[in-house]
C-alpha cells in the first residue's frame, strides 16, 4: 500500500527538513523520530478512541488522494481494531518519543474543537486552545478528569506548619496510597469548598507542574463544578507564586 521503499522515504523526509517551513501529518512509528529530531513543533491530537473510531466512520467510502485504498464503503477490521488499542498499546510510545526531544515546542489537543481552535487562533492571531509543553508531557496530564479522594491535612484558614506567614486561602492535602515524584503522598489543592474540612472527593481539574521542583500538585474540585484556568492559578498563586509553574488544564 505504499509507493515507496523506506530508503527513499527517509531521503525524502531528510530533503524536507532541510527547508524553513514544512508540515508532516501521520503518526509511522519507522520514521516519527526522524520527523521529530528536524521539526521545531510537535502537534500530538490525544483523541479519545471513541472520537477516533467516530472519524472512521465519517471518512468512510471517502476518496483520500494519500490513502487511494480506502475508498471502499467497507471497513478494514485491522485498522479499525488498530484503532482501538491505539492507545492501550501505541500513544504511551509516542509519548516516550516526544519525552525524548526536550528542545520542542509540544502542543496537546484533547478534541478536535481544540485542534480547530488552534487553526482559528493561526488566523486571528489570538490565544491556543489545548495545552503547550516544551520538550515533554507531564506524567501526571493523565489524571485529569480522574476522582480523587484528599485526606486534608493544612485546612483552609491554618498556616504552613514551619512557615507561619503562610496562610491558606483553600483547603490542602494528599492522596492516600499515591505517591508523587518526591516519593511523598501526592499533594492536592481543593478548590470550590468554602469551609475547613478533613476530607474531600472530588475530580481533578488541573495539576500545577513545576519547572523549577520535583512535585507537582493536583487541583480537586467538586464534580459538575468548573474553573477557569486563570481562576485555578489565582486560587493556588498564595503558594505557587513561589515556583515557576504552570496549570495544566484540558477541557472535556
Amino acid at each position: 500500500k505504499t509507493f515507496l521503499s523506506r530508503e527513499e522515504l527517509i531521503e525524502k523526509i531528510n530533503e524536507i527538513g532541510k527547508t524553513n517551513e514544512w508540515i508532516i501529518d501521520g503518526n509511522y512509528g519507522g520514521t516519527m523520530e526522524l520527523r521529530m529530531s528536524l521539526c521545531d513543533t510537535i502537534i500530538f491530537l490525544d483523541y479519545s478512541t471513541d472520537v477516533c473510531l467516530e472519524g472512521i466512520m465519517t471518512r468512510r467510502g471517502s476518496q483520500r488522494p494519500d490513502i487511494p485504498w480506502t475508498d471502499s464503503d467497507e471497513l478494514d477490521e485491522e485498522f479499525v481494531d488498530s484503532v482501538k488499542n491505539y492507545n492501550i498499546n501505541n500513544r504511551p510510545k509516542v509519548i516516550e518519543r516526544i519525552n525524548k526531544f526536550p528542545d520542542k515546542e509540544v502542543l496537546v489537543f484533547k478534541s478536535r474543537k481544540e485542534a480547530d481552535g488552534f487553526l482559528e487562533s493561526l488566523k486571528n492571531r489570538s490565544g491556543i486552545a489545548g495545552e503547550i509543553f516544551f520538550g515533554r508531557i507531564p506524567d501526571s496530564f493523565e489524571v485529569i478528569g480522574q476522582k480523587a479522594r484528599v485526606t486534608v491535612d493544612r485546612p483552609l484558614g491554618s498556616c504552613h506548619p514551619r512557615h507561619k506567614n503562610l496562610y491558606y486561602p483553600i483547603n490542602y492535602g494528599y492522596i492516600e496510597g499515591t505517591l508523587a515524584s518526591d516519593d511523598e503522598e501526592q499533594d492536592a489543592y481543593i478548590i470550590g469548598i468554602d469551609k475547613p474540612i478533613a476530607t474531600f472527593e472530588g475530580k481533578v481539574i488541573a495539576v500545577v507542574h513545576r519547572n523549577n521542583d520535583v512535585e507537582e500538585k493536583w487541583v480537586v474540585a467538586p464534580e459538575g463544578m468548573s474553573f477557569t484556568k486563570e481562576e485555578v492559578e489565582k486560587a493556588v498563586s498564595f503558594q505557587e507564586q513561589f515556583f515557576d509553574s504552570k496549570i495544566i488544564m484540558y477541557k472535556k
